[in-house]
């Protein structure tokens, strides 16, 4: 019996971080709830003003603006992308009838439009995420043309009933920024506290970029001129607001400094007491926002210094330490961020528009596949063809790999979608079908940034209910899509030929800016120069390089790729390191210091050479030209060199 609780434990502690890694702080609970409202607000003017028939354009609507909730914009650039979304789609509610009539034909305007969407991706994320769920949109206006079931005004009023409901709550928060902002920073410092604790593992580097990503989602936030934060007990301007965010991202910038000492001394009991103590500190600072009173303490660092057995990890747990107590603190400091605004212009687009561009070519590939899968569909007169080109749209990756990839997934996660879908439907009374319609809309909101597999299981199953809600032939229905979605597969695997794309080819090019991003990092670390934005850089690179190396492994280079990420990974934490230990003893950096941090800086520039094709000098061995006589610097210098050794080697050999 005792097994059995410790079991369900276990297992309970399992499931709640996994919903922390994917919803920390329940902010996509809070978001689906508010999506729901809205899109029932949405289904009761639908029943009042519009045909039951083409509610289903109301609900789409609504739906797919909830769905673009992770835009860089803010404010009323944010607003002018949703009603752009409106625009497109009661334009298209007005147009269909007459694309119809284009018969195959279609193909040509689809095209036009397609490469348009696609191309506007390497101009604005934001853009490419209007584009995408507004063609969907009108794809499913078409599959409903196409059954001769179509009504423009009728659809044009649905549209627009969907898209100004999701606005206007999109628009509006329902709940207090002072609210909000404590859930923030407990998050943070949850995903810190889960870094602590992998710190000696392989999960780590998962942790990690989830705080990456978390962090600056929240600084565009608070980089918002509309955003204005009030608690009065907790964060009184947006500045402190800031301050808090900073440290965050600096303890972070610690504890990576940490990672290499402990993946080396993982079997070392004083260490463990080290990673305990820092995971009691960060649970205590979440007290902050509870309005408790914080203990930090520091025992075991104390007793390790006294023994005097890693004395350069001392040094560096003590750095973090600092940080945390002037988290603590709260500081004095007022710290603001600007906006980045990045300006669209005719020239910034036609510098872009050549078929040596990459996302140019992209654009082509998807608009050509698309078209073509819809010239054929209509051509053949293939009854159900439209979602062919729907699946083709959707399943289009940049690189073969992810292609791939991505689309088993796609096949698996629609028969496990469908499955349950079908299991729902027989298991349930009619009557309820609409209850679990709405609630399967509910979760496929709520689990849109839980991994691809997951939230596409929740899509086929809302598609399953959906047809069965309809009254329609849904079992047939679902083995229709099923056939559509294998076609589609092999439609854009066969096009993704042209112009080949491997996730290979771009991992020189990702490990070039990776080292460039280092080179900055360790320049702005002798000039004493601000180094969060360069280390912001280098984290995504690594983010960016392990999902290619993922993509493009086989037998005979999955070593060589795994040495290759462990080289980046802990050239990043030691220059992490040298700089925290620089920073805490060195008010000013020495000569002799600036000459060997210099030495790898232009090792770093070699490296840069070799993927120029450039003439290159690289320096095999530096222990005789380091220059400094602290040991602890010289040590950094020494293990940061040895990971460029193996970069320099894999840049060598590929």
């Amino acid at each position: 019996m005792e097994l059995n609780k410790q079991y369900f434990i276990n297992s309970y502690q399992k499931l709640k971080v996994y919903f922390h890694k994917y919803d920390p702080s329940n902010f996509s609970l809070l978001y689906a709830m508010k999506a729901c409202v809205g899109l029932a607000i949405c289904l009761i003017i639908s029943y009042f003003t519009i045909h039951e028939n083409y509610t289903i354009f109301s609900v789409l609507s609504c739906v797919f603006i909830f769905y673009m909730n992770n835009f860089n914009a803010v404010g009323t650039k944010k607003i002018l992308y949703l009603l752009a979304f409106t625009f497109f789609g009661c334009f298209f509610a007005l147009v269909v009838p007459y694309l119809i009539k284009l018969d195959f034909f279609m193909a040509i305007p689809s095209f036009i439009w397609i490469f348009a969407v696609i191309f506007a991706g390497a101009i604005s994320q934001d853009a490419l995420k209007v584009g995408i769920y507004a063609t969907l949109l009108v794809m499913a206006m078409l599959i409903s043309a196409s059954l001769n079931n179509f009504d423009s005004l009728e659809v044009f009023y649905a549209t627009l009933i969907g898209s100004c409901v999701a606005t206007i709550f999109r628009t509006f928060a329902f709940y207090t920024y002072g609210g909000f902002t404590r859930r923030s920073f407990i998050m943070l410092l949850n995903d810190l506290i889960y870094m602590s604790e992998n710190m000696t593992n392989s999960k780590y580097e998962m942790w990690q970029n989830l705080f990456v990503t978390r962090i600056n989602e929240f600084k565009r936030l608070f980089e918002s001129k509309s955003v204005n934060i009030k608690d009065s007990s907790l964060i009184r301007h947006q500045e402190m607001a800031m301050f808090y965010l900073l440290k965050c991202e600096e303890i972070a910038l610690a504890l990576f400094s940490l990672r290499t000492f402990f993946k080396q001394n993982s079997k070392n009991a004083h260490i463990k007491n080290i990673q305990n103590e820092i995971i009691f500190n960060l649970e205590e600072l979440k007290k902050i926002f509870k309005d408790e009173k914080v203990n930090l303490k520091s025992f075991c660092l104390d007793r390790l210094k006294q023994l005097n057995t890693l004395p350069i990890l001392c040094t560096l747990v003590e750095v973090l330490y600092y940080k945390l107590e002037l988290f603590k603190q709260g500081g004095a400091k007022q710290l603001t961020l600007k906006p980045k605004d990045k300006k669209i212009t005719i020239k910034t687009i036609l510098e872009k528009f050549h078929f040596d561009n990459k996302y140019f070519k992209f654009s082509i590939k998807v608009a050509l596949a698309t078209s073509f899968s819809l010239f054929l569909a209509l051509f053949f007169k293939i009854d159900h063809g439209i979602w062919i080109a729907m699946g083709v749209f959707t399943m289009f990756k940049e690189t073969i790999n992810s292609t791939t990839i991505n689309n088993k997934e796609t096949i698996y996660a629609a028969l496990i979608g469908f499955a349950l879908g079908l299991l729902i439907i027989f298991s349930i009374h009619s009557k309820l079908i609409f209850v679990v319609l709405f609630l399967s809309y509910f979760a496929c909101i709520y689990f849109k940034h839980f991994p691809y597999f997951i939230a596409t299981i929740f899509i086929m199953l809302n598609l399953a209910i959906l047809f069965a809600s309809l009254g329609l032939d849904y079992e047939r229905l679902l083995v229709y899509r099923l056939i559509d979605f294998i076609v589609a597969f092999f439609i854009v695997y066969t096009f993704s030929y042209l112009w080949p794309s491997k996730s290979e080819d771009d991992i020189k090019p990702t490990l070039k800016d990776a080292i460039n991003n280092l080179k900055n990092f360790l320049s702005a670390v002798i000039k004493k120069e601000d180094y969060l934005n360069y280390e912001n850089k280098i984290l995504l690179n690594i983010k960016s390089l392990k999902n290619l190396l993922y993509e493009s492994r086989n037998k005979h280079n999955k070593i060589e790729q795994i040495r290759l990420l462990e080289a980046v990974l802990e050239m990043n934490n030691l220059c992490i390191s040298l700089n925290e230990y620089l920073y805490s003893k060195y008010n000013k950096i020495q000569l002799k210091e600036q000459s060997d941090i210099g030495i790898l800086i232009t090792r770093f520039k070699m490296m840069e050479n070799i993927s120029n094709d450039l003439p290159y000098y690289f320096y095999d061995e530096i222990d005789d030209k380091i220059l400094t006589n602290d040991e602890r610097i010289k040590y950094f210098i020494n293990q940061i060199s040895k990971r460029q050794d193996i970069v320099y080697k894999y840049l060598i050999d590929n």
